[in-house]
């Protein structure tokens, strides 16, 4: 389409041009013709005065042969109204007709040239000619311009300067060749004719109105590549109106089709539309035998996924009781030592799987996925430390969780961490803790704040226990001495490989 489109716009670009040329040429022609009377006046009148002037060389006298020429000259079919050889003071030597006073000839001129006053009805020219004087004058037509000019002059090199009625014409600085027509534009940006006149070294000026000169190129290309241009565009629109009706309509309701599908599950239409290729039906039997095939496998996926999730479940309530019976056992041992060390032994012991199982509770009752809220699963563990008194009452815990994900592992190690710290902090009497769990950037920061200035010495199994959840969560950690109190401030990132 691109090509055919610049082809056209050429083609209309060399139309718009002859056409301009055209219009060019019928208002020459036509101010031509308007003017030619007073032209022809002009030419003929500058013949005459070459003939007198040859004559005036011959020594023509004074008598019957200058009558008879003189006479010769005003019965020819000529508008020439008066004609006459004159001395270099101004009289008279052979003359009809012409009674002028103050001609004289300038006997120091180098140059011959003849003198023309032209106005509306009269032309007056004079020449001196070997010290003498030839002067001719002639009645002139009344100029007929077209409409197209609104004003209009013959005017000379020597006269432009001298006529103050047309100013706008003394200012034309690209004029055609003396012997070519043609159309320039004026100081002010209107367009002006120019046409030679074959004598006296005069052209004929005519102002135009708007609209008869040739555009400038930049406009004439934008007018030729309009039309094809638009022609382009529509065609366009017609074609992708065309191609949205017959080929993408299909497609649309295909692409809808799918959406549905994933969506509400519901399974694409088997017949043919009305606009339907058959490449288009080809796509949507195939969609359809796999849309089939893929309810077939998320029904056994979801069959699966319950299945896990059932024995996933189990799993967690046999871990659980384990973990119960575990306790119970232990208590049953607590009562039959001897030694209040072996009771604190075992009693140590009761705890840590207690401990275990409120773990294990807190991540039971998190989300099943790959990375668990971090949040939700430290808040049930804290909840939990009370209710089985592994936290005293009287401790007053804030806590502030932002939306941290941690996958299991680190949430379980993370878990045992606070575990840790919350047994220290309420074995060296705190009254106040502050529990923060914010994200930075990549990495996750920890944060417990207490009222306590010293703290109680870990003992051996709690100070091994930290460094192993230290290392599962690849985490910093430091205690930091506070203005109110002790800070363990940890830093770990998000996500490990």
């Amino acid at each position: 389409m691109a090509p055919i489109a610049l082809f056209a716009s050429v083609y209309q670009f060399s139309i718009l041009t002859d056409r301009y040329h055209t219009r060019e040429i019928a208002a020459l022609d036509a101010l031509g013709n308007g003017s030619a009377s007073v032209t022809s006046t002009l030419v003929q009148t500058n013949l005459l005065l070459d003939i007198l002037s040859e004559l005036s060389t011959q020594d023509l006298s004074e008598g019957e042969e200058c009558d008879m020429v003189i006479s010769a000259i005003l019965k020819a079919q000529f508008p020439v109204v008066a004609a006459g050889i004159y001395s270099p003071e101004g009289q008279p030597i052979c003359t009809q007709g012409i009674v002028r006073s103050g001609m004289v000839a300038d006997t120091t001129a180098t140059t011959i040239r003849p003198d023309v006053t032209l106005s509306e009805r009269d032309l007056f020219v004079t020449q001196t000619v070997q010290t003498r004087i030839i002067a001719i004058e002639a009645e002139l037509s009344p100029i007929e311009p077209p409409e197209i000019a609104t004003d209009h002059a013959f005017l000379s090199p020597t006269t432009m300067a001298a006529d103050a009625d047309h100013p706008t014409y003394h200012q034309l600085a690209n004029l055609p060749a003396p012997t070519a027509r043609g159309i320039v534009s004026g100081p002010a940006g209107e367009d002006i004719a120019v046409l030679p006149v074959a004598a006296f070294d005069l052209r004929f000026f005519a102002t135009l109105t708007s609209g008869i000169a040739a555009p400038p190129l930049w406009l004439t290309i934008v007018n030729a590549s309009f039309v094809p241009l638009a022609l382009l565009a529509i065609s366009l629109m017609l074609a992708d109106l065309l191609i949205r009706k017959m080929a993408l309509d299909d497609i649309n309701q295909l692409t809808d089709e799918m959406r549905a599908f994933r969506r509400d599950r519901d399974l694409p239409r088997s017949e043919p539309g009305p606009w339907d290729s058959s490449e288009t039906e080809a796509m949507r039997s195939e969609f359809s035998t796999l849309s089939e095939q893929l309810l077939h496998e998320e029904a056994e996926a979801q069959n699966r996924l319950h299945n896990a999730n059932i024995l996933q479940r189990e799993i967690f309530h046999r871990v659980g009781n384990n973990l119960q019976i575990i306790q119970s056992i232990l208590r049953l041992y607590a009562n039959d030592v001897d030694t209040p060390a072996e009771r604190k032994l075992v009693e140590r012991l009761a705890l840590r799987i207690r401990v275990i199982n409120l773990v294990h509770n807190a991540m039971h009752r998190s989300t099943d996925a790959p990375t668990l809220p971090v949040g939700s699963a430290v808040r049930q563990l804290v909840q939990g430390l009370r209710h089985e008194g592994l936290v005293a009452d009287h401790i007053k815990i804030r806590e502030n969780y932002r939306d941290v994900q941690l996958r299991v592992s680190r949430v379980y190690a993370l878990c045992y961490l606070i575990v840790e710290k919350m047994d220290r902090l309420s074995r060296s009497g705190a009254t106040h803790v502050e529990i923060d769990l914010v994200e930075e950037g990549d990495q996750a920061h920890l944060t417990i704040r207490t009222d306590v200035q010293t703290l109680a010495a870990p003992d051996t199994v709690s100070e091994r226990l930290r460094q192993v959840y230290l290392h599962d969560l690849r985490a910093t950690a430091r205690w930091i001495d506070g203005d109110a109190g002790i800070v363990y401030d940890a830093v770990m990132p998000r996500q490990i490989d």
